[in-house]
């Protein structure tokens, strides 16, 4: 099984090992992640110090499983790099920079969106539909490789930038 990347979002850098070998399904989410965030821009207001950690959140289950330390492996942009798992919104809103939220909340994803309204937090799933109902950026792993969608209307609520290289790999954007 071999796992096609879009090779310009994905770094492999701290995981090049793993290019040995297939990849699977949490592998390539954690490896996206990392990558999402190594091109993505925050607001400096969404630090509370030029020090402080950024700070990958996981609301529900965490679908990096072993593969989370590829995420903080190494710092990004002179910032370590942390994973940590929230069991409240509205914990996740103050500490986390990039939320994954869990498929298993789905019926409860526009209620959690409305409570991270105006954050400056990247909101991430892999659940159906997670960009239809107010997500920012959907994951899908399809006929082996990471696929994603934008939605550039609940973006547009926080600082948060994509880079254009960002959105023209996106199999979909929604204005």
């Amino acid at each position: 099984m071999t796992l096609l990347l879009f090779s310009p979002l994905i770094d492999l850098g701290p995981v090049s090992a793993l290019a040995q070998r297939p990849l699977g399904e949490p592998e390539a989410k954690a490896i996206f992640v990392r990558s999402l965030i190594k091109l993505s821009e925050w607001p400096a207001e969404a630090f509370a110090t030029n020090t402080s950690p950024f700070v990958v959140g996981v609301l529900g289950r965490n679908p990096f499983g072993e593969w989370s330390g590829v995420i903080s492996t190494n710092k990004i942009r002179d910032r370590e790099v942390q994973v940590h798992e929230f069991s409240s919104v509205e914990e996740a809103r103050k500490q986390a920079h990039l939320l994954f939220i869990n498929p298993a909340d789905k019926n409860t994803v526009p209620a959690l969106l409305a409570q991270l309204q105006g954050a400056n937090v990247l909101t991430l799933s892999d659940m159906d539909g997670f960009v239809q109902k107010g997500g920012m950026v959907g994951l899908a792993f399809e006929r082996k490789r990471i696929i994603y969608r934008v939605n550039r209307r609940a973006l547009t609520g926080s600082k948060v930038v994509l880079p254009s290289q960002v959105l023209k790999l996106a199999s979909e954007i929604l204005e």
